[in-house]
């Protein structure tokens, strides 16, 4: 009903759950992220399968194709249990010499945010390491009511939660968290850049999706949903039109679009967090 980050949500799945399925496996994933090599995933969806059903908080490790500096890291030991390895830390986002040095070594992972577990194991140890979330949740799904095909948690009671993310509020205190190494040709889509990475493309490196126009144009990302586009020129560009706002910005710079919303948002534009039309299941 409103939003807590990724610790409420989970712990409500996993109530909701173990209700239906007494020894329910939950799988949280991310829905913006691509995983090319389906079956890589497959494999490791498998061992974290085992790993959750003997009690152990499982997370992805994504195995590192460059010294990235946008995602954290997850330092793993170098003895294998299962084909997954303990934890030993978990790396906030490192500078560019930090992220090179992790590079080298071959025991740490970019942090996927995606996870596997027991729904009692992780209601059990949310209970214990983010009791006030534990007792906020499980109040406002024990008082939810039935909405058609909708379960309506009770707002106020899930309002009383802290906002917190799992890797917070538990698998950073947690002594049952394992990493299961994931090498499946992953991006988590965190800008536009990287879809444009992703996609396919034109002859001239550009992707091109809607009604587009372009001469003289490379290496270029165009998505136009609303009314035509055409470009003459340009090169290395994100060229995005909706019928809300139109962006334009150079690839290199497509993660700023984040400090842009920010000033929507300072400057109380509804743009910031509804569009013009919003769509509803009735």
């Amino acid at each position: 009903p409103v939003g807590r980050n990724t610790a409420p949500a989970i712990m409500a799945a996993a109530l909701q759950s173990n209700k239906q399925l007494e020894d329910a496996i939950l799988l949280v994933l991310s829905a913006d992220h691509v995983i090319q090599d389906v079956q890589a995933f497959h494999t490791a969806i498998d061992i974290a399968t085992q790993q959750a059903q003997v009690g152990q908080l499982v997370t992805f490790g994504i195995v590192p194709s460059e010294a990235n500096t946008g995602y954290g890291y997850i330092k793993s030991s170098k003895d294998k249990i299962g084909g997954a390895y303990q934890v030993e830390d978990f790396v906030e986002k490192p500078d560019l010499k930090t992220a090179q040095s992790y590079y080298q070594q071959n025991n740490y992972l970019w942090n996927s945010g995606m996870f596997m577990f027991r729904a009692d194991t992780v209601i059990d140890e949310l209970s214990e390491y983010a009791p006030e979330i534990s007792q906020s949740v499980s109040t406002a799904v024990n008082n939810a009511t039935l909405d058609i095909d909708f379960i309506r948690l009770d707002e106020q009671a899930f309002s009383n939660s802290p906002s917190d993310s799992i890797d917070y509020a538990l698998m950073e205190k947690s002594n049952k968290v394992v990493v299961v190494p994931l090498n499946a040709q992953w991006s988590d889509i965190g800008s536009w850049d990287a879809l444009y990475d992703i996609s396919q493309k034109d002859n001239n490196q550009n992707v091109i999706k809607g009604d587009v126009i372009v001469q003289d144009t490379t290496n270029t990302y165009i998505n136009a949903n609303h009314h035509i586009v055409a470009t003459i020129g340009v090169d290395n560009l994100i060229i995005v039109d909706t019928p809300n706002a139109t962006l334009v910005a150079s690839r290199d710079k497509s993660k700023a679009v984040k400090a842009i919303v920010e000033q929507l948002r300072s400057d109380n534009r509804h743009e910031a967090g509804q569009h013009r039309k919003v769509y509803r299941p009735w």
